[in-house]
């Protein structure tokens, strides 16, 4: 059977596709040819000659290559090979080689030298890392990626480097074969070819998707799943509570970040409030409360399109409660989901006896008299205090449940908050409350990285950061904001439309870190909400202004720049807060350093795909800079 090459009238995702039997038999007169009009056709741009000449001496490599590698083993010729796969036609990405066998794909990245930089890595890192997470067929197949790095000229064996083995022309046919890989059909081929390859979106872009194509995008994974069975729960509690309990009830929902809390709550408030509106008429059941004024504006807008009056169940929390606190108003909603309820403002920020938790669970009460039953559900992102009066935590809950009496409030939680709440009188347990992977890192969990750093713990560190280099996420750090500038830029050049800007800390005060931004165009990070969004929709490429903790929380980038110094920094033994800094804030805080914390727990928490850490030309900076990178942070 002869290779099958491309032509205009294919409909094949690749350049071509056949068993390297089929391959051998092939000339390169039609392997150049079927290349060259498959990127024509596909990507309209003119092949020029030196890419010619690498199909070339690829077809050359290859040829010798699998011809050993026959000799090893004969029953590969019948394994599958399909040459340039098209990720996508909006980033052009393309495997020059993928082999296909049962129960796996083999992805591989052909190089004419005779050693790699961190570029090639990272690009066959991502390869994997998409494949994984957006081809369908690979996807609910659940089928295995192994992606390799194949240096034509090289003969060095440098054995894995990031979880990627890298190939060369004394180890090629070895390698493979170890592998003990089976054929498949050619009809499973043409599928897996042929299979649907989405990207991943934002999170806002997330939740527009869910209401637009009403199933949970994007979340079809084994892991993702966590976040369909968490909604289920809570309307599980909701319609309990509502038709046969009737009582009160707490809902302590947590996740790592970007684990989707977000999304999970308007998912919730939408189908409720459709449910309610259906049942009794009442199109406004339940609430989303959000301290984070610039989310609910950019949601509102971005969800304005949807059916249905969702606009109005995005609320700010600032605003609710003066609505509701000191009268005896009742809420129309039976139903409120406040986001970062971590976050919750303790009595002396609220200049009263009642903190933002008394609140909520007296407005709760409220409820409960008139409608029969109320359900209160707290979304808990860990170490994300970062203003005044926010620093209790979720222990403010448990302070507030104590005033009212506990006993009148049946909580609900994960295994991680259960001894805070163990004298409850009524506490439910249920791991389907906490949510412990990233949507969005690609469902990498990068907690353990940004603890182990901010504890400075060098072994955990580097422990965690090959982790996260091996599932794809990609990590960079200079001291030449220049250098970071052409990284997040030549990323647009290969992925259209990605978005990156600056974030820096809000407590940086030094002026010798503001002129080493951007050639000394740089005006600060303080921005009102409306600003804010608009930031967030394209000034943040401008790298004239940064995002600061207090802009940057609850949302996202795909490449941040994130400016580490100037307020905070590793001495050599532990980290330390500039003098300056310490001196203009700690008055303002029960705890300081644990504000500082948490300001780079958000900061170092909002990449999507990958993100570049800035230390500045300082001399005090120098060794958090050397501790960077001896823990394993790639050097652009």
């Amino acid at each position: 059977m002869a290779f099958k090459w491309y032509s205009q009238s294919s409909n094949i995702n690749c350049g071509g596709y056949g068993s390297i039997e089929d391959f051998l038999d092939s000339n390169l007169d039609e392997y150049l040819s079927a290349l060259d009009v498959f990127v024509n056709s596909n990507l309209e741009f003119k092949v020029g000659d030196p890419q010619i000449e690498l199909w070339k001496n690829n077809y050359d490599f290859l040829s010798e290559q699998f011809k050993g590698l026959l000799q090893l083993d004969q029953s590969y010729s019948k394994l599958y090979i399909a040459f340039e796969y098209l990720f996508a036609k909006e980033n052009a990405r393309r495997a020059d080689l993928v082999l296909f066998s049962k129960d796996r794909v083999i992805i591989l990245d052909l190089k004419r030298k005779a050693s790699y930089n961190y570029d090639d890595l990272e690009r066959v890192i991502s390869y994997q890392r998409d494949l994984s997470n957006y081809h369908q067929q690979t996807r609910e197949d659940e089928l295995k990626l192994k992606s390799y790095l194949v240096l034509k000229q090289g003969i060095k064996n440098y054995g894995d480097q990031a979880g990627i083995k890298i190939l060369n022309q004394s180890n090629f046919s070895s390698e493979l074969s170890a592998l003990n890989l089976v054929p498949v059909s050619e009809e499973y081929v043409e599928s897996w070819l042929s299979s649907k390859y989405q990207s991943s979106s934002n999170i806002i872009e997330s939740i527009v998707k869910v209401f637009k194509e009403e199933k949970l995008a994007e979340i079809g994974s084994v892991k993702g799943r966590e976040i369909r069975d968490t909604i289920d729960y809570l309307k599980q509690i909701i319609h309990y509570n509502e038709v046969k309990y009737k009582q009160k009830n707490l809902v302590f929902l947590r996740g790592v970040p970007g684990s989707g809390k977000t999304l999970a709550a308007i998912k919730l408030i939408h189908d409720y409030n459709n449910y309610k509106l259906r049942k009794d008429n009442n199109p406004l059941a339940a609430v989303y409360l959000s301290k984070n004024g610039s989310l609910i504006s950019i949601l509102k807008d971005k969800l304005a399109e949807i059916p249905g009056d969702l606009k109005s169940s995005l609320r700010s929390v600032y605003s609710y409660k003066r609505e509701h606190m000191n009268n005896p108003k009742v809420p129309l909603e039976n139903v409120l989901i406040f986001d970062d309820a971590q976050r919750a403002w303790d009595e002396k920020r609220m200049k009263s006896s009642d903190s933002e938790a008394d609140v909520l669970l007296k407005t709760g009460h409220k409820i409960y008299r008139t409608k029969g039953s109320a359900t209160i559900i707290c979304l808990i992102g860990a170490g994300q205090a970062i203003h005044t009066g926010e620093e209790e935590g979720i222990e403010l809950w448990q302070k507030a449940l104590s005033k009212r009496g506990i006993n009148n409030w049946n909580v609900y939680c994960s295994a991680e908050y259960e001894d805070l709440f163990k004298d409850a009188a009524s506490l439910t347990v249920d791991q389907s409350l906490s949510l412990d992977y990233s949507i969005r890192n690609n469902l990498i969990d990068t907690s353990p990285w940004i603890e182990a750093l901010l504890q400075g713990d060098l072994r955990s560190v580097s422990e965690n950061l090959a982790r996260i280099y091996e599932d794809g996420l990609v990590l960079r750090i200079t001291r030449d904001f220049q250098k970071a500038q052409d990284f997040v830029k030549k990323q647009e050049t290969e992925h259209k439309d990605i978005s990156y800007g600056l974030l820096i800390s809000s407590k940086v005060r030094d002026k010798d870190v503001k002129y080493k931004i951007n050639g000394g165009r740089y005006y600060g990070s303080f921005m009102k909400p409306e600003e804010v969004e608009e930031w967030f929709k394209g000034k943040n490429k401008h790298l004239n202004q940064g995002a600061s903790e207090f802009a940057c929380q609850g949302l996202e980038l795909d490449y941040p720049i994130v400016c580490f110094g100037g307020d905070y920094y590793y001495n050599g033994q532990e980290w330390e807060i500039e003098e300056g800094v310490r001196r203009y804030n700690a008055s303002k805080y029960k705890d300081f350093s644990k504000i500082v914390e948490n300001v780079y727990r958000v900061l170092l928490s909002r990449a999507r795909k990958g993100m570049v850490i800035y230390i500045p030309e300082l001399d005090r900076l120098d060794k958090t800079y050397e501790f960077l990178v001896k823990a394993g942070l790639w050097e652009l």
